[in-house]
């Protein structure tokens, strides 16, 4: 399922009038299938990046992905800081296997810059008003720490998205720029992240289904990054048709960490912590705040 991936020409126009059923209902049934096998292996967690072998393991992937990077990128200046860190995420998230690790690494590393478009770290600054704005429309929330192995959850409230003023580039930008922040945490990058899809008071007008290809490909592929859970809340009728259909495009532990939770938030007490969850999700938080948030951010980096 999923659909090759979007040229960024296609990814930087806006979509007017969003998706219809019809269309929604082409995009989950005829598209082509995508590769989810790096999540077929994927096991217990006891690789330990702070052990000798795993130092000595992350110092060796370290070398190969700069001189990855020297000869793919010769006019670049070094990135060693960005190197450590995804060479981190990578190996935690491959449990320690060194091929896989290096794949992913150099999959993101070419990903982002084709993408995002740069190896700098993403400014939050009134010149970059597009990854601010997105940021501060609360399509996309990143809680920390709700449950008790440290992950955090990514909260898509698709009724806060106009695809007919906000094209796809945006939103993957800012969810990659929330993805690089959770990923700060060896927990977040041993354990992973739930994600939970809300599509309370939205409408197919707020959908755009360019930007589910383009984030599938980015996690089956290209980011670092270990999906423990999907949760899809209040969901449209259709998908409860549609989804039996998906299931099959999914390796069988994948299938397993995706759950419809319908109308009743309780559910999600199942799997997270609900006092770090805010109101509207069914959660006790009631000093959730996600643009103090995105404005301490932006603070911080003004500082550094």
């Amino acid at each position: 399922m999923g659909a090759s991936e979007s040229t960024l020409t296609d990814l930087s126009t806006v979509k007017e009038g969003g998706e219809t059923s019809s269309s929604m209902t082409s995009f989950f049934s005829k598209s082509s299938k995508i590769d989810w096998s790096a999540y077929e292996v994927d096991g217990e967690m006891d690789f330990e990046l702070e052990s000798p072998s795993g130092q000595e393991r992350l110092e060796a992937l370290k070398a190969s992905v700069m001189e990855h990077m020297r000869l793919a990128y010769p006019t670049d200046k070094q990135y060693p800081e960005l190197v450590n860190f995804i060479c981190s995420c990578a190996l935690r998230f491959r449990n320690g296997d060194m091929a896989t690790a290096a794949d992913r690494v150099q999959n993101y590393l070419d990903w982002r810059r084709r993408v995002i478009g740069s190896f700098e770290v993403q400014e939050l600054s009134d010149e970059n008003d597009n990854l601010l704005s997105v940021l501060n429309s609360n399509v996309l929330n990143i809680i920390e720490d709700v449950d008790s192995e440290g992950r955090c959850a990514l909260v898509f409230r698709l009724r806060n998205l106009d695809p007919s003023k906000v094209p796809p580039l945006h939103i993957l930008k800012a969810w990659h720029y929330l993805i690089m922040y959770a990923l700060q945490s060896p927990s977040v990058q041993t354990h992973g992240i739930y994600v939970i899809g809300d599509m309370g008071e939205a409408a197919f007008s707020n959908v755009d289904t360019r930007i589910t290809k383009a984030l599938y490909n980015a996690i089956s592929k290209n980011v670092p990054l270990r999906l423990h859970r999907v949760a899809i809340y209040r969901p449209f009728t259709l998908i409860y048709v549609m989804f039996p259909v998906v299931r099959i495009f999914f390796p069988a532990k994948l299938q397993k960490r995706i759950k419809i939770i319908g109308n009743d938030p309780q559910l999600l007490g199942k799997y997270l912590d609900m006092s770090k969850l805010p109101a509207d999700l069914g959660g006790t938080d009631g000093a959730f705040d996600h643009n103090a948030k995105v404005a301490l951010w932006q603070a911080a980096q003004a500082r550094s």
